[in-house]
């Protein structure tokens, strides 16, 4: 269903380039058989030319003995013998004194056909001569015929070059992460998948382990409470929240605070939870656009989610990978404090995204606001 839809978008968004490429071949088509049909008249000629000299002087050979012995019956059939090649429309053989002496095929002094003619010579007196009139069409293919040769093939060429067209169009929009509206703004995500990822934990004591997951679960249950999002644990990760798209025309930006408000909160745990026998819990999060599913597990089975997974890992301790994906759905970027990740190593192993965002904060305005939702979430979910 999914690769129907990227076909009809592809298609319908590549008509333009499609009539260009047919209408390219087409014409390319025509230059070629027109260079094959003159370069076929050249080489054509050349072979008329090349046999009408060579059976008239093979024929004012054969006729010499005929010619002398004055056998106008060996001359008749020598010359229709001759007559019988498809390329040759007519013989004539004529004595010194121009006396028509044999005829053969469809001969006629008038004919424009071309003609080729011959002495008839025994050492040096002239017995006679003979006349032989080719047929050109024999030697040469006319334009309509080659085009009817060639033209299965031509249709099959136009057919495979629509086709990859069309196979780089889909591609094409398969990259893309987002496709531009007619305002020139991307199209906003369907939802948005934040990883806390507890890059730690298998050296974690289990006790300690497990009350650290506990505590980090409740404080993402209230940043998702707070921000319409749905958290859950994820197996051998840590937590992982789904957050739905909304009416709001800042959703996008609202994540990224979100992910930045629960970074604070969970980084708060080191201080207020420390003992000295574990080491500091390491978090780091990954934030990354999903598809529209009916359920939590089903968006993260998705590529989406293990990218989401896969930034979490690229991101430095505390700090949030963002993607390309989320960051083209913002529109005031300069709220932002962060750079452009850029590792081909690392982007080559997202299949969702080619690139993406070290976050390290907001701007003052909205890190301030953040600072004060972090302490009341801190003091609500000890």
């Amino acid at each position: 269903m999914v690769l129907r839809i990227q076909l009809t978008e592809a298609i319908s968004h590549s008509k333009r380039l499609l009539v260009g490429v047919a209408l390219t071949y087409v014409f390319a088509v025509c230059v070629v058989l027109s260079i094959w049909h003159y370069t076929a008249l050249s080489h054509g000629y050349s072979r008329l030319d090349a046999f009408g000299n060579t059976a008239a002087h093979r024929l004012s050979e054969l006729a010499v003995k005929p010619l002398l012995s004055n056998d106008n019956l060996a001359l008749s059939a020598l010359t229709h013998d001759m007559a019988m090649f498809t390329e040759i429309a007519g013989i004539s053989v004529y004595s010194v004194d121009e006396q028509l002496l044999a005829v053969a095929g469809n001969y006629s002094p008038r004919s424009t056909l071309p003609t080729f003619s011959q002495e008839v010579a025994v050492q040096d007196t002239i017995a006679g001569h003979v006349r032989i009139i080719v047929d050109p069409d024999a030697f040469q293919t006319s334009l309509s015929d080659k085009v009817l040769q060639s033209f299965w093939l031509c249709v099959t060429g136009l057919l495979a070059v629509i086709g990859i067209v069309i196979g780089l169009s889909v591609r094409t929009n398969l990259s893309k992460p987002d496709r531009p509206n007619e305002d020139g703004i991307p199209s906003p995500a369907s939802a948005f998948i934040l990883v806390v990822n507890v890059f730690n934990q298998i050296s974690l004591p289990a006790e300690a382990k497990t009350r650290a997951m506990s505590i980090a679960t409740a404080r993402s249950n209230r940043v998702a409470n707070l921000y319409a999002a749905r958290a859950t644990s994820l197996t051998g990760t840590g937590i992982a929240l789904a957050f739905d798209q909304t009416d709001a025309q800042d959703r996008s930006f609202e994540v990224v605070c979100a992910a930045l408000l629960l970074s604070r909160a969970l980084d708060a745990m080191n201080h207020d939870h420390y003992v000295e026998e574990r080491p500091k819990i390491r978090f780091r999060f990954g934030l990354h656009v999903g598809p529209v599913c009916t359920t939590l597990d089903e968006l993260l089975s998705t590529d989406n989610a293990r990218d989401a997974v896969l930034l979490s890992a690229l991101a430095s301790d505390g700090h949030l990978a963002v993607s390309e994906d989320v960051m083209a759905n913002i529109s005031r970027t300069e709220r932002i404090i962060g750079h452009i990740k850029d590792n081909p190593a690392a982007v080559s192993l997202i299949s969702t995204s080619r690139r993406y965002h070290l976050v390290e904060g907001v701007t003052p305005a909205y890190q301030s606001l953040i600072e004060r939702q972090a302490e009341l979430i801190i003091a609500q979910a000890m």
